[in-house]
């Protein structure tokens, strides 16, 4: 599981990751958690989905 940061106190996690988003909001963290299932099994998570694309011009 990874988390990636938005800023002020907020991420995006995995609705998987219930603990680790307990802990988070414990701490006073907003935690986005949207059913990413389909993009773990593949080896992704919150942060891959977060990457920017560069792409040239065909």
């Amino acid at each position: 599981m990874d988390a990636c940061s938005l800023g002020n106190d907020r991420v995006i996690s995995s609705k998987s990751a219930k603990r680790v988003n307990e802990a988070l909001r414990a701490e006073g963290i907003t935690v986005l958690d949207p059913e990413l299932s389909m993009f773990t099994q593949a080896g992704g998570g919150p942060r891959c989905l977060s990457m920017s694309l560069l792409r040239e011009a065909v």
